[in-house]
């Protein structure tokens, strides 16, 4: 679930896979992955492909967009959505979120730049200087 969150993808409980750390390589079922090569993961399914298999965006259509225009007619709670990036908020919103429920605002300095902005508005001598180093980070 962390790594959903975070855009990784994560298979775990995968016993047969033999990983070695030295050469940066792992086998599974016979095929030896190394590091550089492309794979892909279907992460319901736990699936490990040894290749980089085209993708396209989410989208709400077909039946279960139907479906979710009749359950956006009859709710009668609104529904948030927890996002840490601007990017996550777009996404939210286009698939329906009303707002934001929760943001771990830490979360926003895993790009190096914004923590050392963060740390200049610290360490800021004059309000002008601080509102300086965060406009840095502002979306």
């Amino acid at each position: 679930v962390v790594a959903r969150g975070m855009g990784t993808c994560c298979v775990s409980g995968c016993g047969e896979i033999i990983v070695n750390y030295d050469k940066k390589q792992f086998t599974l079922g016979g095929k030896t992955i190394r590091e550089g090569d492309y794979i892909s993961i279907d992460g319901s399914t736990g699936n490990i492909y040894a290749e980089a298999i085209p993708t396209v965006p989410a989208t709400i259509s077909g039946n279960f967009g139907r479906f979710m225009e009749w359950a956006d007619k009859a709710r009668r709670l609104q529904v948030y959505t927890n996002a840490d990036t601007p990017k996550d908020a777009r996404q939210a919103r286009a698939f329906g979120a009303e707002g934001i429920g929760l943001t771990r605002t830490e979360h926003m300095f895993f790009e190096g730049t914004r923590i050392k902005a963060m740390r200049e508005m610290i360490v800021s001598d004059t309000t002008e200087e601080r509102r300086k180093a965060l406009a840095k980070i502002l979306p």
